[in-house]
């Protein structure tokens, strides 16, 4: 992939639950070009909406590099 519209990489999303740590996100990394179709699949509870979230800029990532977006 030479140009990708948007990339993350080692994104690392955690949530403190009184003392703790729930890890949702551990070193995602993502590279989508311009004009590619994706789908995000996965189990309930495995970090989708919180990837898409990030992505989306509703939300920051506790670890990595945060989406790059090329427009």
């Amino acid at each position: 992939m030479n140009n990708p519209a948007i990339e993350t990489r080692d994104l690392i999303k955690n949530f403190t639950l009184g003392k703790k740590t729930i890890e949702v996100l551990r070193g995602v990394s993502i590279s989508i070009e311009s004009g590619e179709i994706v789908s995000l699949l996965g189990a309930s509870g495995t970090g989708k909406s919180t990837l898409l979230h990030i992505i989306g800029g509703l939300d920051v990532p506790n670890g990595g590099h945060r989406p790059l977006w090329v427009v």
